[in-house]
């Protein structure tokens, strides 16, 4: 278990799994615990989680996420507020759609730009 101290009180506490993974962050009121789904996950590859990929995310008891991945561990959908839809990738495999947003890259796989859709009133 690792800790922050912020003015020599306890601010924040982090545990993590014997693979180095973060599993629990609790501070400030909080408490939020990562999974990591060894089997019965969702999308294509329901054991993402041996792959280290975070398959949920929970605060306080609320369940805020659940991720889905391909078999070459490609998010491929998630439930976490703001990124409804679907999640798009280009021929070298960079996400080029997410939650309304569209990812440019240059030649040598540099993200170079991020644009986001407006409505008509100029909003997302």
């Amino acid at each position: 278990m690792l800790t922050n101290t912020v003015d020599g009180s306890l601010a924040w506490s982090y545990t993590y799994d014997g693979v180095a993974r973060l599993t629990r962050a609790v501070g400030s009121g909080r408490d939020f615990q990562c999974g990591y789904a060894q089997s019965g996950g969702c999308g294509a590859n329901p054991a993402a989680g041996q792959n280290s990929n975070r398959t949920s995310v929970i605060d306080s008891g609320v369940m805020l996420a659940v991720s889905c991945y391909d078999h070459v561990d490609r998010l491929t959908s998630t439930t976490q507020a703001g990124y409804g839809g679907a999640v798009v990738y280009d021929a070298r495999g960079k996400i080029t759609g997410l939650a309304g947003q569209t990812l440019t890259y240059d030649y040598a796989s540099r993200h170079t730009g991020t644009s986001v859709a407006l409505n008509r009133r100029g909003r997302v």
